[in-house]
């Protein structure tokens, strides 16, 4: 039976702000000044989502902006994203969508919000966008929505929000030296690439994760797990190996 006192504590792992992150907050820099509307698009697992939850959060905590974060669900409805909207800033409850925007815009004029952040935007169904594109046309609150790569596709059939994007940034996976930086920041026993972060090692994570945050997140936390339990003292290409066997491939 396995002893409670040998199970390892969860691998934690630092959030890293890449040229990526850079290049996310400086399009809701720009949607924010230019008060316009943008999308965010790419791959699964690139790190679109954490990316825009730790900006939200970030800005959120110094007070600096005000920014309203949501996700799409599966088969949502205008009025179902107009609450999930709405229970982030007030009580009131909006009876259909025209409300919601009506509220939002009576809100919008006592108080400043800085950005609407609609993530799994390729969800949204052509209620849904109206509703955001009228909330838009009355507040003039900049949005974004975040999604995969056929957003843009979703979006050129309807060509009232469409033609409102000014932005559209196409969020790519860390390249191989973007790789290297990511890892030398990410863990003490990476830090350093010519000898600890051997170029087998880096060849390896970079095959096998394709560049994807999330990949690269799990594969890091799972050889963390193997080197604490075979108490290995570096994370090396056979800690890395041995992890990747308890991972599904893409």
């Amino acid at each position: 039976m396995l002893e409670l006192e040998n199970i390892q504590k969860p691998v934690e792992i630092p959030f890293i702000v890449t040229r990526q992150v850079k290049e996310v907050a400086s399009v809701c820099n720009a949607l924010i000044e230019s008060r316009d509307m943008g999308i965010i698009y790419g791959e699964p697992g690139v790190g679109k989502s954490i990316t825009a939850s730790h900006i939200t959060e970030k800005w959120t905590k110094k007070g600096s902006l005000r920014v309203i974060y949501t996700e799409a669900d599966v088969g949502s409805t205008a009025v179902g994203i107009a609450k999930k909207l709405l229970n982030l800033i007030t009580d009131l409850r909006p009876a259909n969508a025209a409300d919601a925007a009506r509220i939002i815009e009576n809100l919008s004029s006592k108080q400043q919000f800085d950005l609407i952040i609609v993530d799994e935007a390729e969800r949204l169904n052509q209620r849904c966008l109206e509703m955001l594109r009228s909330i838009y046309d009355r507040t003039k609150i900049p949005v974004l929505l975040i999604g995969m790569t056929d957003l843009l596709r979703h979006l050129r059939s309807h060509k009232k929000f469409y033609s409102r994007i000014s932005i559209a940034f196409h969020y790519e996976p860390l390249s191989y030296q973007q790789l290297s930086e990511y890892l030398g920041q990410l863990h003490p026993l990476l830090k350093d690439i010519d000898s600890v972060l051997e170029k087998e090692l880096l060849d390896f994570i970079y095959q096998y994760s394709r560049g994807e945050f999330r990949r690269i997140i799990q594969m890091v936390k799972q050889a963390e797990r193997v080197r604490r339990v075979n108490q290995h003292p570096v994370l090396s290409l056979s800690v890395f190996e041995a992890a990747s066997k308890l991972m599904l491939r893409g």
